[in-house]
Order: structure tokens, then sequence, then C-alpha cells
């Protein structure tokens, strides 16, 4: 397969969605206009039979082929929506990977966890000191593993 066909998935899953609702559109059209030819030729008030099922072939047809097709379209403008948002992006943080994220690693304490400490505690995500009554970081809100 090119890479052409996969370039825009969402334009292509939208066009794709339109295409067949009209399709489905179209036969209701052409079903309806049967009978409505076919009502008419028969005569004896079987026309005006004839017009109310047409009408109601035609109504049917197109909220059918909307319906159909909506789960298709808007997955395609998801995609399409998601592919624009990816295009804007920088090519910096597109590649951003998480390994390159710096990790403070977190010790193991000593087995006192009954012992309230009285001088505060260093936040081991951020490092930052905060009181020793403190449940939660100041800085970023990590709580105290020490507790």
């Amino acid at each position: 397969m090119s890479k052409e066909l996969f370039d825009n998935v969402g334009k292509e899953l939208k066009s794709f969605a339109t295409v067949i609702a009209n399709i489905i559109l179209g036969t209701f059209i052409v079903l309806g206009g049967i009978v409505l030819i076919i009502g008419f030729s028969i005569g004896d008030g079987a026309g005006f039979i004839g017009l109310l099922i047409a009408i109601c072939l035609f109504v049917f047809g197109y909220v059918y082929s909307r319906l159909k097709v909506m789960l298709l379209y808007t997955y395609g403008e998801i995609a399409d929506r998601l592919i624009s948002i990816d295009t804007k992006m920088p090519e910096c943080v597109k590649h951003n990977k998480p390994e390159k994220m710096p990790v403070k690693t977190v010790e193991k304490k000593s087995e006192n966890k009954g012992l309230r400490k009285e001088s505060g505690w260093e936040c081991s995500f951020c490092g930052s000191q905060n009181p020793a009554d403190a449940k939660f970081c100041k800085t970023c809100g990590i709580e105290n593993v020490d507790i």
C-alpha cells in the first residue's frame, strides 16, 4: 500500500462515510420514485397512497442514511482533528520520550516509622523542605511517605 493512502485517514473516513450515506439515500429515492410511478399508473386513488409512501421512503431514507454512517464519520472527524493537532505541535514536543525525564529515586527509610521527625522532612519527589506536621508537600503536593 502506498503511504499517500494513510496520510490523512480522517479525511478519507469522512469522505467514505459521505459516499455511503449518499448511496443509501439514493437507493431510497429510487425506491420512492418507483412506488410513486406504480401508484399513479394503477389509478383509482392509488396515486395518492403511492405519493404518501414515496414521501415516507424519502424521509426514512434520509434519516437512515445519516444514522447509518454517523459513527464512521465521527471516527473520521476525531482522526482528522488529532492529525491537525499533531501537525501544529513543535517537533521537540512530539519526540519527547519519557525515559529522558529526570526521576528522583526514593531511598528506603529506617524502620522507625512510629517516631515523628521534629525537624521537618524533605520531599522525595521535588526535594523541598516541609514542616514536621505537614502530611503533604507544600510545593508539589505529594504525600509524605514517612508518616
